[in-house]
């Protein structure tokens, strides 16, 4: 695509329609006081060097659309209090290297919740905003908290890292080190200059390569086996998500939600992804294996494996079937942007991990559960799935989509967003900071904003910690939690 400016106004061609009424937002703790104009200014100059971040976000057309523009929606206040007792969570005792089971610690982002990092930034409802990126200082007497904001229609998680990482680079180095922004492969252009993109499904490359101990075949690689078409089924949809975490816990036929967050140390992470793997090569050998010989496990396979498996290690063991939610980030698998180019795209979509019933699921050890997540990532991210599941988002781009499919658990999907890929401590923020001190990230505080102010339950983000272990912050009812109390059993 020729490298034009951005058009005024513009759609995209793919989307993920589920995220089309989340918003995204990053909460940054700085363990300094940072210079508010110096802030102010790198805001302004990012702004007019990507005109995207200064546009509007348009939901009365169908899909939603972006206008480009010069606004900066910035704000920022100083409080006369400390960083113990304005965000009264201790997220520096626990990262210990050396951790033998994971931690539990209650969630402390403001009240209403994470208000302290987003002040007036934060919708009633979570009411979708008119500005597409914002971001909201505090500062204290020892501390600077930075709050980002932006649109799930407009980025990912990758998305959103590349907004804030950009504005650290402009702060420290300015605008014109930063890679070009030009306009996603598949704009359509409503208003102004700009070439109509292409579909992203026309853009997959490479063949596929399935290792040759995975089945092919395997169900819910199609996203029309994962995803229901139709208002009545997003209705359904909400009404059971208001019955159960609302309506039920008022009249004692439910579970309240509480959200808290769980530490896994970098050593505890590694002992089980060894236990795991270990296992699996004797299991292998036995030739108890029915697929994934050989497979190698990642991090974020195990991780995963002990979130859902805590989840229900509580539970009342029953036969209806039980699924992960995962994400998967595909463009990996697109052309890539020409050299010193980038664009802002949300460009993910959720995959589906499937247990035929809770009562076997919790018999399955950790190792096997790693497994099967393995297997769902391989299988997904195949050119082939992936080239079907963008025309899927392109067919139903202006369509309702729902998640699930009759048959599902009355407790719904777990949702779990991996966001451990984005570096957030390794970020600087040492150029608006008096000379000699620096500006590092000590905690990553990230939430989405989901329609109407309802919370996903199971639901989960990862992050890491900057010492090589992982926060997990998670919303769960209280037979949940039991579980995760006891899951270093594990």
């Amino acid at each position: 695509m020729a490298q034009n400016p951005h058009p005024d106004h513009y759609t995209v061609l793919t989307n993920n329609t589920l995220t089309k009424d989340i918003t995204l937002f990053i909460g940054l703790v700085i363990p300094n006081v940072l210079d508010i104009s110096k802030l102010k200014d790198s805001h302004d100059e990012l702004v007019k060097h990507w005109p995207i971040l200064g546009g509007t976000f348009i939901t009365s057309t169908k899909p939603y659309s972006f206008t480009t523009g010069t606004t900066t929606d910035f704000q920022s206040r100083t409080l006369p209090t400390t960083l113990a007792t304005t965000l009264p969570f201790d997220f520096r005792t626990p990262l210990t290297a050396s951790a033998p089971s994971p931690t539990l610690h209650a969630h402390a982002g403001g009240d209403p919740k994470d208000t302290v990092f987003h002040f007036e930034s934060m919708r009633p409802m979570n009411k979708l905003p008119t500005t597409i990126f914002a971001l909201r200082v505090t500062l204290l007497q020892d501390a600077t908290l930075l709050g980002f904001r932006a649109p799930h229609h407009l980025v990912d998680g990758k998305g959103m890292f590349e907004i804030v990482s950009a504005y650290a680079t402009t702060l420290s180095c300015g605008a014109e080190s930063l890679p070009r922004l030009v306009p996603p492969p598949d704009v359509h252009v409503l208003r102004g200059n700009g070439n109509e993109g292409v579909k992203l499904s026309e853009l997959v490359e490479g063949k596929d390569d399935l290792p040759e101990t995975v089945k092919e075949g395997a169900r819910f690689v199609d996203p029309r086996e994962n995803f229901t078409l139709g208002l009545w089924s997003l209705l359904v949809f909400i009404g059971r998500l208001l019955v159960k975490q609302v309506l039920g816990p008022a009249v004692g036929l439910g579970e309240k939600g509480e959200e808290r967050y769980v530490h896994v140390s970098g050593a505890c992470v590694g002992d089980w992804m060894k236990r795991c793997q270990v296992e699996l090569d004797k299991a292998a050998e036995r030739g108890e294996l029915e697929e994934g010989a050989g497979l190698q496990l990642t991090k974020n396979d195990v991780l995963s494996a002990y979130w859902l498996k805590a989840n229900h290690a509580a539970s009342k063991p029953d036969n209806s079937p039980i699924d992960l939610m995962y994400n998967l980030n595909y463009r990996p698998h697109l052309r890539p942007a020409s050299p010193g180019t980038t664009y802002l795209h949300n460009s993910y979509y959720n995959i589906r991990a499937n247990f035929p019933s809770l009562s076997a699921f919790q018999q399955l050890p950790l190792s096997r559960l790693a497994l099967e997540i393995r297997l769902c990532v391989l299988r997904n991210k195949q050119p082939s799935a992936v080239r079907k599941t963008l025309q899927f988002m392109e067919d139903t781009v202006n369509k309702v989509l729902s998640p699930g499919v009759p048959g599902c658990r009355a407790d719904f999907l777990p949702f779990l967003s991996s966001w451990t890929t984005f570096d957030y401590n390794g970020l600087d923020f040492s150029g608006a900071c008096e000379k000699g001190r620096e500006g590092r990230v000590e905690f990553t505080h990230a939430y989405c904003g989901f329609p109407g102010g309802i919370e996903m339950r199971p639901f989960g983000v990862t992050l890491k910690d900057g010492k090589g272990g992982y926060w997990i912050r998670t919303w769960l009812g209280k037979k949940a939690w039991e579980g995760h109390e006891k899951s270093w059993e594990f």
